[in-house]
This record gives structure tokens, sequence and C-alpha cells, in this order.
């Protein structure tokens, strides 16, 4: 597959290109481009022409489109969820699962939407009106990790979207596919060119995206020291930054407890998706009386 910028498949300026692998049996089961600053470049101005345009839509306008982005998701479940099967490893019915679960992200923020509200205060003086309004930031680059790689996404894009912003996501390089199927489809259903724009590639790309000047948010999920290192190059352009990084999740078993349920829970939740998501139970706490 390649790269969807502007509502067009692009190829890496330098050529280089990247394999998807199965992780279940090594195989290679796709390859995708290996953008680096310059194609951050291409995909940060489409996404800049297309704000200058999705701003000014109305917001029921919005709402529609985004809600018919989730039942998008929802009607090619199958596809994308088995791209994601292959690209994962996760068994087929839970990635199946994660986007449908996730088209209802996109369905929540429409919702809330049309609660967003301009202020005006009371205690202005006579003769002055003073209004606070909430205007979209403009382009937003949102870094997913691999391991519910459209969950994390639609997150980011769901509040990004129905703001009025437009958006270049970087997915992990080791799950990319899903996330350029779903580029296409939200295209498909009426999202215009440029709003929603996905590059693949590395590190290099990364960087690239947080440092370019023109984006004003990044949205990244993933570990402490790239969130660190994404705060601090961040700085030099003022970007809002919002990190979700690696957690730290106690289970706590009190005396009273039922011991078989706790156990069968705990074990459940500390081992869900081979215990790669950012809440997983990582140590537990047993009263002395049940330990």
């Amino acid at each position: 597959m390649q790269m969807f910028i502007n509502g067009d498949w692009h190829a890496a300026q330098s050529g280089a290109t990247l394999a998807v692998l199965n992780p279940r049996s090594g195989d290679v089961v796709d390859t995708v481009p290996e953008a680096g600053a310059a194609d951050a470049d291409i995909a940060i101005a489409a996404a800049q022409r297309a704000f200058a345009l999705w701003k000014a839509v109305p917001m029921n306008e919005r709402v529609r489109l985004q809600k018919a982005c989730a039942q998008a998701m929802r009607d090619h479940a199958e596809p994308v969820g088995n791209a994601l099967h292959q690209e994962l490893g996760r068994p087929l019915p839970a990635c199946i699962a994660e986007i449908t679960r996730s088209a209802d992200l996109l369905d929540i923020y429409a919702e809330e939407g049309l609660r967003l509200h301009a202020t005006m205060a009371l205690g202005s003086a006579p003769g002055e009106k003073t209004i606070v309004t909430r205007d979209p930031l403009g382009v937003v680059v949102a870094i997913a990790p691999f391991n519910y790689p459209v969950t994390l996404l639609m997150f980011k894009l769901g509040a990004a979207l129905i703001a009025g912003c437009t958006m270049v996501a970087k997915p992990s390089e080791e799950t990319p596919l899903s996330t350029l199927m779903l580029a296409q489809i939200f295209h498909d259903v009426g999202l215009p060119a440029g709003v929603f724009n996905v590059v693949t590639g590395g590190r290099d790309l990364g960087e690239a995206l947080v440092a370019h000047p023109t984006p004003r948010k990044i949205a990244f999920t993933g570990s402490v020291p790239a969130g660190k290192a994404i705060a601090a190059a961040a700085a030099g352009t003022l970007k809002r930054v919002t990190l979700e990084l690696g957690g730290q999740s106690a289970a706590i078993v009190c005396a009273d407890a039922d011991l078989d349920k706790a156990a069968a829970a705990i074990t459940r939740h500390g081992f869900a998706n081979t215990g790669q998501f950012c809440y997983r139970v990582n140590r537990v706490y047993v009263d002395r009386l049940v330990y």
C-alpha cells in the first residue's frame, strides 16, 4: 500500500519502502513507503490547505460526516479487521471488535461537537460585550502505537475533526495497513481531501512531523522516552502536546474478595492482548490475611 495524502495514494519521495510482517508467521503481508522529511512537508501542506476550508464547515455538517465515517467503519469492519489481524497477529474476532468499538468513539466525539458553545461574560462594562469563542487550532499530528492502532488513533482523530482541525497521522510502522484502509474509506464517504492524511515511516518521519513549524498540536501514544523527546521538540514551536505514555496499573485484592473471581479477572486483564496495553495489571497488592 502507499501513503494517503490529499485524497490520493503516494509513494515516498525517496522510493524507499518498509515491509509489514505477520508476527505469527514472519511472512511479509505488504510494503508501505518509508517516508521522510520531504513527505512530511507534502502531507502537512495538504492538511494546511484543507484546514482553510474544513474549519468553515458548519458543525452540523462535520457531525454528519463524522457519523458517516463511523458507520463506514462498521460496514467495513471485517476487511479492516482482517488487515489488522494480519499485521498485528491478534485473533480475528478481537480485531473486528476493535474496529466496531472504535467507530463508537467517532460517534461520541460527534455528539460532543454539538455541545461546543461560545460564552458571553455577564460582567462587561456598559456598552461592552465580551464573547469567548472556541476556534480550531489547525493541523494536528497524531502518532499512534502498534498495540491498538485503530482505537488509539480514533481517540485523536474524532476530537480533532469535529473541532474543525485537520490531521496528519503516522501509524506504527508495524501496523499501518488498517489505518491506510480507513483513510480511503473515510474519503469515499465524503471526508474532503486533505482533512485526514496518513504517512508511513519510522523515527525520522516522526521527528520531521513533530519539528515542522506548521502543525499546532501533537497527539502521541507510546513510550515515556519518546514522549519526553516529543515534548521537548514541540516546545521549540510552541505546539500543544497530548501524551499518553506508559502506565502503572495495580490491582488490590481485599481480605473479603471472591478469590476465584479476582484471580481469573486479574490474570485475564494482565495477559489480554499478550499484555500489550497501557493499563494492564502489572502488579498486585493482596491483603496479608488472604495472601
